[in-house]
């Protein structure tokens, strides 16, 4: 290959080859570039060539040389450009991933463009038949297997490279949490149980090498506090990963890493992290079966979420509390006797892995189920729990009710079932209360029938009852035996088999008499002790005094070689003391000298660093808005899409990361593959299950049918021959009894000759206590009704007294509304009667103005006819030919000269004039519309006086001068130049006159 003096001019030439499709010598060349010594100090063409290198690596699915080339780019840029390489190894992942989900797009094209052929049998090739004949695999196997699995092998493959890059660097640790993270959503996406076993086994190693490793430069530091909790975050993830996937080993070696690294902290857990821990703890235990550890998981996290959880509500409060009393009372009931040595009663675990689990609970002992139902009191649990559920705890554990236990319980366990959260208690709480009932039965019955146990157990059927019967015997949990001849059970066991005490933490009323026999010995031996000891006091003492002699004999014999050993050892321990502390000092000192080399080293690649990312953060800013509004946009698509029922299935196991990661194509994409798959599914369906139903039960059957009549045939002769030997047997049993039969109905008749005197004592005594205790009743019983009848004539007392308080209240209520409304007819008429005072006084006064305006008008009239009486008598006086004529228009003086009508005189009135009675304005209803004849419009007639001017105007000019002094000022007068209406100042234009109706001119 070439040698390139500068990385971009490979970068060049890898293009170039890439062009001509040479990808493979493209690769080599960005390789020789990244592998050479003389490119070892970082810049920005290194980074361009190693997105080069990864496209290629993934173009041509070589995981080997991205590993390679990734491990040559943290060598070049991990003191100097830790952003460059985190930018590096996101798109190398981002990549891969895009490439499994193009790989899973053509493979449903595919397998829709299959499942669109009509025959598949038409449809065969020879090809196809050869693999049919040499595989079972389906075409959909053998598809997956083409297009789909290499790039998941990839990408899985790009996880475990990453990891191994990125681990114990502290500069890299969020993206190496990120990553792990990442890596168990594959695991989970693609159902890769092995692979993440695998990937727990690698973080696993890991951790422990950062344990062990934390000198080395750029080191994680567990005791960092932000340090540890990345790692706790990633370990809960995989917690939940574990339990999703249903992995319960790999869910508890997770739960084991997360209480090691909460170990390793100096400060105290969260709380929220701790609750968490515990609730995923109790879920691995019930999955387990250890019930035990189980409850006091539950125990715990209702411990902290009580005392640091400040939004605890009531609803909370009840489920938890529900759910501690259900895990506490389904723990197994075992027997504690010495012939239960040998079995261990946490299912057969041992004893260093119990003292694992409790601390994996914070306990220092093994619990028990004792000290669980104890503390369910002590911690006052039982007020918080659900009501329906409180009575469950006194039936199984205070109350002793053989008869009624299973029909009181049985409603408990059917409101239980119906709780999707508490179903999973019904089967342990069942087998708890038939352990209860059989305990309870035992103390009362000598034998029961297994009819009359299965009434009383209404929750199981008769297999499910002999099965549990059985198991019981078997594990020693109550002492009977099962008489099949008489289909009952008998309750203890024979009286010469030792079986030392055995504790019951349950409700007890007696020992079984098979027990209380087997004492008697031991009883004997402690007595007759104790006789021995009154007798001779002295014989303990002596013998006490001999062995202190001689202890004290051999101590003397030994002390002085004892003591010159000891003072050897001290020599040997104060002189290796001096040693290690030397090497101590030592050590120190060399590590303080490497330690100030390694700072001075990393604060220099710091400042460096610091510079780097600055003019890099400048880039990023501006690129993040670009891509911010881009996403936005996806974003809102994608919540539109959310809306709908299609987009709810096609979008319901994206993740967060995986919707942010989507742009606007993708996710239109998804919708509509989404739903073309629907479509193609329901084709799907209708066509295959028309056939494949039918063809696979009559298969079934035909192969049931033989050989269930073998098995029959085979059980029928095994249970004959059975049944003779057995009979054969008891046969030669009865016959050796037989000679005992007069010794036992001796020791019978003795025995309960003493239990019935025994029987009539007691009875006599229960007798006398009955009658005690039923007088006592009747005497409370008659002090109660006593209180009560009080307690009635108290109650009626104080409602009488409340309604009559209540009637008064109501009279006076009544009394005060009458009051009320009298007041108001009152002011009503008062207020009717002023009103109508006023009315009065309006009209009068409106009367006198009307009066008044009529004898001012009387005086003008009057005053008006002897003006016009007097110029009368000065015109009549002068004579006609003096007479002035009135003042005609152009157009009439035409008129009159052609011959028309001649000019009427001022004196003659017009047509549609005011008649000259009444007001001299007349009615202003007759005027309307004309503003020279509106008597409002104050305007004058001719210079004689026209009765159609108004009460301002009117009159002639010399009679107005003469009266006013000089030209008018109040309406027009005969001068043809004043001949326009005027208003005057007399009256506002916008006063009405009382008697007009109508709204004022605008």
């Amino acid at each position: 290959m070439p040698y390139f003096l500068k990385p971009e001019s490979a970068l060049k030439r890898a293009n170039e080859l890439i062009k001509v499709e040479q990808p493979s010598m493209a690769l080599e060349v960005l390789h020789d570039v990244l592998t050479s010594r003389r490119h070892r100090t970082w810049s920005v063409e290194h980074e361009k060539i190693m997105f080069k290198y990864i496209d290629l690596c993934i173009q041509l699915q070589k995981s080997r040389e991205a590993k390679d080339g990734l491990h040559q780019f943290k060598n070049i840029s991990s003191q100097t450009a830790v952003s460059s390489m985190e930018k590096v190894i996101k798109y190398y992942l981002q990549e891969a991933a895009q490439r499994v989900q193009t790989a899973r797009e053509s493979l449903d094209s595919a397998m829709s463009a299959l499942n669109q052929i009509e025959d598949l049998d038409a449809a065969e090739t020879p090809e196809s038949i050869l693999l049919a004949m040499v595989s079972d695999e389906g075409t959909l196997t053998r598809t997956q297997k083409v297009m789909l699995t290499p790039w998941v092998k990839f990408l899985w493959e790009a996880y475990r490279t990453v990891l191994d890059i990125l681990r114990n660097n502290s500069k890299l640790e969020v993206l190496y949490q990120e990553t792990a993270q990442d890596a168990f959503r594959f695991c989970l996406k693609f159902q890769r149980k092995m692979e993440f076993r695998r990937l727990c086994d690698l973080l696993r190693q890991q951790l422990m090498q950062v344990q062990k490793y934390q000198n080395q430069p750029n080191a994680i530091n567990l005791q960092n506090p932000e340090s540890l909790q990345m790692h706790l975050e990633t370990r809960f993830e995989q917690l939940n990963t574990a339990a999703k996937m249903e992995l319960w080993q790999e869910a508890f070696k997770a739960i084991e890493d997360i209480s090691n690294l909460m170990d390793l902290s100096k400060r105290a857990p969260k709380p929220q992290m701790l609750a968490m821990f515990y609730q995923k703890l109790a879920m691995v235990f019930w999955k387990s079966q250890d019930y035990v550890f189980h409850a006091q998981a539950w125990h715990k996290l209702f411990a902290i979420s009580k005392d640091h959880k400040k939004t605890f509500s009531t609803e909370e409060a009840q489920y938890m509390a529900s759910c501690v009393l259900l895990s506490t009372l389904s723990i197994p009931i075992l027997n504690s006797g010495p012939e239960m040595k040998k079995i261990d009663p946490l299912d057969n675990f041992s004893t260093d892995r119990q003292l694992r689990l409790s601390e994996l609970v914070g306990i220092n002992t093994v619990p028990t189920r004792s000290d669980l139902v104890q503390s369910l009191i002590s911690n006052k649990i039982m007020k918080y729990v659900d009501p329906e559920l409180k009575d469950l705890y006194s039936w199984l554990e205070e109350e002793f009710h053989p008869l009624h236990l299973a029909h009181k319980v049985a409603p408990i366990l059917q409101y239980v079932s119906k709780q999707a959260k508490l179903q999973h208690y019904v089967k342990p709480l069942q087998r708890i209360v038939m352990v209860r009932l059989l305990k309870q039965l035992s103390q009362i019955y000598s034998s029961i029938k297994l009819e009359r146990l299965q009434k009383l157990v209404p929750f199981a059927n008769q297999f499910e009852i002999e099965a549990f019967v059985v198991q019981a015997a078997k594990d020693h949990v109550v002492q009977y035996r099962i008489n099949h001849r008489n289909q009952c059970i008998n309750f203890g066991t024979s009286t010469l088999v030792a079986s030392g005490d055995q504790t019951d933490d349950g409700p007890q009323l007696q020992s079984l008499q098979s027990e209380m026999m087997r004492a008697q010995l031991t009883t004997l031996s402690k007595r007759l002790s104790n006789v021995v000891q009154m007798i001779n006091p002295r014989i303990e003492d002596n013998a006490r005094e001999t062995r202190r002699r001689h202890v004290y004999d051999r101590l003397f014999s030994k002390m002085e070689h004892e003591h010159a050993n000891v003072l050897e050892r001290k020599q040997v321990i104060e002189t290796r003391k001096e040693y290690i502390e030397a090497m101590k000092e030592r050590k120190e000192k060399e590590k303080k000298e490497k330690m100030e080399i390694n700072r001075m080293k990393q604060l220099e690649a710091e400042e460096k660093r610091l510079e780097a990312e600055a003019k890099q953060r400048e880039i990023d800013k501006e690129m993040a808005e670009l891509e911010k509004i881009k996403k936005q946009a996806a974003k809102d698509k994608l919540e539109t899409y959310m809306s709908t029922e299609v987009g709810k299935v096609a979008f319901a196991g994206l993740t967060e990361e995986e919707a942010a990661a989507l742009d606007e194509k993708a996710i239109d994409d998804i919708q509509i593959q989404q739903l073309e798959k629907n479509k193609r599914d329901h084709q799907m369906r209708l066509k295959t299950n028309r056939k494949k139903v039918d063809y696979v039960e009559r298969a079934k059957r035909l192969l049931e049918i033989p050989k269930l009549q073998a098995s029959l045939t085979e059980h029928k002769r095994t249970w004959v021959e059975n049944s003779k030997q057995q009979h054969a047997d008891a046969l030669e049993v009865k016959a050796r009894l037989q000679r005992m039969i007069p010794y036992k109905n001796s020791f019978m008749e003795t025995l309960m000759a003493e239990r019935m005197e025994i029987y009539n004592r007691e009875k006599a005594e229960f007798d006398r206590l009955y009658q005690e205790q039923e007088e006592r009743k009747r005497r409370e019983e008659e002090r109660r009704r006593e209180q009560e009848r009080l307690e009635r004539e108290r109650f009626e007392k104080e409602r009488r007294e409340a309604e009559e308080r209540a009637e008064r209240e109501r009279e006076e209520r009544e009394r005060q509304e009458a009051e009320e409304r009298e007041r108001r007819a009152v002011e009503e008429a008062e207020r009717k009667a002023r009103m109508e005072e006023e009315r009065a006084a309006r009209e009068a006064r409106y009367a006198e103005q009307e009066a008044e305006r009529e004898r001012v008008a009387a005086k003008q009239r009057a005053r008006e006819r002897e003006i016009e009486e007097r110029l009368a008598e000065k015109e009549r006086e002068r004579g006609p030919a003096s007479r002035p004529t009135a003042y005609l228009p152009p157009s009439r003086r035409s008129g009159s000269a052609a011959g028309g009508p001649p000019p009427r005189s001022v004196d003659m009135p017009r047509r549609g004039d005011p008649p000259s009675r009444g007001d001299p304005r007349g009615d202003p209803r007759d005027y309307r519309g004309d503003s020279r004849r509106d008597p409002r419009g104050g305007g004058g007639g001719g210079w004689r006086g026209d009765r159609g001017g108004g009460d301002r105007g009117g009159g002639g000019w010399r009679d107005r001068e003469r009266e006013r002094g000089g030209p008018s000022e109040r309406g027009g007068g005969g001068d043809w130049r004043s001949s326009a209406p005027r208003r005057g100042p007399g009256r506002d234009p916008r006063e009405r006159d009382p008697r007009d109706m109508r709204d004022p001119p605008k």
